[in-house]
């Protein structure tokens, strides 16, 4: 048992719903360009899988719950607008 990935799962979750607050202080240089980004990693071959001949949605057992039942226990309801007032805050403070 490690503590730290243990309890990560709990942290994530801390931490969207403003639970526990956080702070990264570092000079995270220039943004990247995402188009350059994207082509340097574009994977021509991705496409060509066939996706269905690995794996066939039609052989997964449907949960108890039924699929949205399932996925709902695992979404955390995160107000955004509170937490982009939270981000408007913390640059008001790094361009003060």
């Amino acid at each position: 048992m490690n503590k730290v990935t243990d309890d990560f799962p709990q942290v994530v979750r801390d931490i969207f719903q403003g639970i526990t607050p956080i702070r990264f202080d570092a000079n995270m240089g220039e943004p990247w360009d995402l188009q350059e980004v994207m082509s340097e990693h574009e994977c021509p071959w991705l496409y060509s899988i066939h996706w269905e001949d690995i794996l066939d949605m039609n052989k997964l057992e449907e949960p108890a719950q039924g699929w949205d039942g399932m996925a709902a226990e695992y979404v955390i309801k995160v107000d955004w607008i509170d937490r982009m007032n939270g981000w408007d805050a913390l640059l008001r403070q790094w361009t003060e």
